[in-house]
C-alpha cells in the first residue's frame, strides 16, 4: 500500500479516492466516529485546545482513519437503479447526486447525501452543510443521518463539490475539524437572511407563511434561510417566493416576490429590498424564474431589468379577506445587524411580517423606483 498510496494519513485519503474512480458505491462515505474518541489526534493541532463534540462541527467527507469504518458492519446494501456520478476534482469530489431535504420547521430544511445503506430498515445518509457557492462539508461526524425518503424533498441533479478536508485557513483544520460558527464566518462575507413573523392574533384564523423557490437555488442555505455571496459581491441578490394563506379563505392569500439585492459593502452599493405583489405582476416576473445560475446576472443588470419591467419597490402587499372587515397584510422590514455567526462581515435580517389587521389599519407604503448602481 505506501508503494501505491504513500504514506502517513494521506495514503488512507487516496486509497478512497482510488475506491470512488472505480465504484459509484457511496457506502464508502458511511463512516462515523464515536463521541468518545475522536480518531485524529488532537495534541497534532497547533490551536489545540479542548473541543466540545456537542458543538456542531465541519469535517471533510473522507474518513481520517480506518478506524472510523469499524461500525460500517451492520449496515445493509441498499440497491437502487440509476447511475452516480462522481469524480475527483483538485476542489474534492465532483457530484451530480440528487440531494435531499430533511425539514427542520415550515421554511427550513438541513441537506443530506443519501447513501445506498440502511440500518434496521431506515435509510442512512450523511448531513451536509454549503459553506460557499457548490461547496459543502460533512457536519456531525459523530452519526449518520436516518430518514424516511418519501418525507424528504429532493433537489434536482446539480453540479457540486464535496469537500474531501477542512480548507487549511479553518480553526481546527489540521485536526480535521472546524466549527460551524467559525466555517460560516470565514467562508461568507456577506448574507441576507430571512426572519419570517407571523403575527395573528385571532384564534379562529389559522395561518401559514412559506418560503419557496429560492433564486439562485446555489447561493442559498436552506438550513438558515439566507442568501450569501463571499469574492463576487456584484451577485448580491436573492428572489425567493412568499405565500401568507389563511384557512378557509384560500382566495384571499396572498402571493408575494420577495426581492433583495446590493445588500454588500463596497462602492458604488446600495441594498434595496421589495415584496412584489405576485398576482400583479406574475407576467412581468416571468424571466426573472431564469435566475438559475449567477453566472449571466449581476444585482446591477438585475436593476435595470426590474426598471425595464415597470416593477417598483413596495414594502407591503394587502389582500381583502371576503366576507370580514378584515384584511391580510404581507410586509418586510431590513435592518443591518453588522457582523454575527453567520457571516464575516455584514448580515441583513429581513423580517417577513405576516399579519391581520381591520381594514385601513394597514401599513402604508409609497411605492419607489430601484435605484441604479454600477457593478
Amino acid at each position: 500500500m505506501p508503494l501505491l498510496y504513500g504514506e502517513e494519513e494521506k495514503a488512507f485519503q487516496r486509497l478512497q479516492e482510488e475506491i470512488i474512480r472505480s465504484t459509484a458505491d457511496l457506502s464508502i462515505l458511511a463512516w462515523t466516529i464515536p463521541r468518545s474518541e475522536f480518531g485524529w489526534n488532537l495534541e497534532d493541532c497547533v490551536e489545540y485546545k479542548p473541543i466540545n463534540t456537542t458543538e456542531s462541527q465541519l469535517c471533510g467527507l473522507l474518513a481520517r482513519s480506518p478506524n472510523d469504518f469499524k461500525n460500517c458492519g451492520q449496515y445493509e446494501r441498499e440497491y437502487e437503479g440509476g447511475l452516480r456520478e462522481f469524480s475527483i476534482s483538485n476542489i474534492g469530489l465532483r457530484t451530480r447526486v440528487r440531494l435531499q431535504g430533511v425539514a427542520l420547521t415550515e421554511n427550513s430544511m438541513y441537506l443530506s447525501l443519501p447513501l445506498n445503506c440502511s440500518f434496521l430498515d431506515s435509510r442512512l445518509g450523511v448531513r451536509l452543510k454549503q459553506v460557499s457557492r457548490l461547496k459543502y462539508l460533512r457536519q456531525d461526524p459523530w452519526g449518520l443521518v436516518q430518514y424516511e425518503p418519501e418525507k424528504c424533498v429532493k433537489f434536482p441533479p446539480s453540479e457540486r463539490f464535496l469537500l474531501t478536508e477542512v480548507p487549511r485557513n479553518h480553526l481546527w483544520s489540521s485536526c480535521g475539524l472546524a466549527s460551524v460558527q467559525y466555517a460560516m464566518a470565514t467562508s461568507r462575507r456577506y448574507v441576507a437572511r430571512i426572519v419570517p413573523d407571523i403575527q395573528v392574533s385571532q384564534q379562529s384564523l389559522r395561518s401559514k407563511l412559506s418560503l419557496r423557490r429560492p433564486l439562485p437555488p446555489d447561493r442559498y442555505d436552506y438550513e438558515e434561510m439566507l442568501f450569501f455571496v463571499s469574492r463576487n459581491v456584484q451577485h448580491d441578490f436573492g428572489i425567493i417566493n412568499v405565500t401568507f394563506a389563511i384557512h378557509g379563505y384560500e382566495k384571499c392569500t396572498v402571493k408575494a416576490t420577495l426581492i433583495m439585492l446590493g445588500w454588500s459593502e463596497g462602492s458604488n452599493r446600495y441594498p434595496q429590498f421589495s415584496v412584489v405583489d405576485h398576482d400583479k405582476w406574475s407576467r412581468a416576473l416571468v424571466p426573472f424564474r431564469d435566475l438559475q445560475t449567477e453566472s449571466a446576472h449581476t444585482s446591477g443588470k438585475l436593476v435595470e431589468s426590474l426598471r425595464a419591467a415597470g416593477i417598483f419597490r413596495t414594502r407591503s402587499v394587502q389582500r381583502h379577506i371576503d366576507g370580514t372587515s378584515l384584511m391580510s397584510v404581507l410586509s418586510i422590514t431590513a435592518t443591518n445587524v453588522g457582523r454575527n455567526e453567520l457571516c464575516g462581515e455584514i448580515c441583513y435580517d429581513v423580517k417577513v411580517s405576516a399579519s391581520i389587521v381591520p381594514i385601513g389599519q394597514g401599513p402604508v407604503f409609497q411605492p419607489m423606483a430601484w435605484q441604479q448602481f454600477k457593478d
